[in-house]
């Protein structure tokens, strides 16, 4: 399986909270892991679970939001093109102020989300999305499997076929996820105790999204790496600065 490009929101360079994703992933988001984690939350094993399974995924991906989901490009498109695009989609779009974060159990996940839904957030993935559909290749039929593997409902399905992933527009959620699937939801729900009183300084005031990022994977089982961060240029009008508040 070939190369894959993802669109990315990280924390500002230098921020408390991508200091405090380096040690928990132990990586930085343009170079590959080389060291474990070395977060005293966990040690070298949580629940009776090794580093390495809890974060398993998390760490080839990175601490990141996914804004468009990560996809192969399509034939003749090159890594400077896709760089371009995106250069240019975010001159098209304002930077966002969303709600704060908070400290959740998504799923079989350990992640960070939005205090509540912002449709300014949605907005900005759902233009991604959008924009760069023409750039991607056809998913793969091994790819296709691999998403049906959950439990896609109808309208996920129809999303799969017509945008190669399932969880977008309607389905669509922002979050930052710091676990890979922990099954044991006791396990999960000790982590979040340990995790609050850690992740509380970086969570209060609004959630500010001033630039996207490029990432690129090699294959399928290496660590997504910048490539770029681009700001968002774009102007925003009174009213939908307004309606972004609400």
């Amino acid at each position: 399986m070939s190369r894959r490009y993802a669109v990315y929101m990280i924390p500002p360079h230098g921020s408390p909270l991508e200091e405090f994703g380096r040690r928990w992933l132990g990586r930085t988001p343009s170079a590959v892991p080389d060291t474990m984690p070395s977060h005293p939350a966990l040690r070298d094993s949580f629940c009776g679970h090794k580093t390495e399974n809890l974060l398993a995924g998390t760490r080839r991906r990175g601490f990141h939001a996914t804004i468009r989901a990560p996809f192969e490009a399509a034939p003749r498109i090159t890594p400077a093109q896709l760089s371009a695009a995106l250069e240019e989609f975010c001159t098209t779009q304002p930077p966002v102020c969303g709600p704060p974060l908070r400290l959740a159990c998504l799923g079989a996940q350990v992640a960070l989300v939005p205090e509540r839904p912002c449709k300014a957030i949605s907005r900005l993935a759902d233009a991604c999305l959008r924009f760069f559909e023409p750039l991607r290749a056809p998913l793969s039929p091994a790819d296709m499997e691999r998403h049906r593997m959950k439990p896609l409902t109808e309208r996920q399905e129809r999303l799969l076929m017509r945008f190669g992933y399932p969880f977008v527009l309607e389905d669509y959620r922002f979050y930052m996820a710091l676990t890979g699937r922990i099954r044991d939801p006791a396990c999960r729900r000790a982590l979040c105790e340990k995790l609050a009183p850690l992740v509380a300084p970086f969570l209060p005031g609004a959630l500010h999204i001033d630039e996207l990022c490029l990432f690129r994977q090699e294959n399928r089982v290496s660590p997504f790496i910048l490539q770029k961060r681009i700001p968002l240029t774009g102007r925003q009008s009174p009213a939908r600065r307004y309606r972004a508040r609400l």
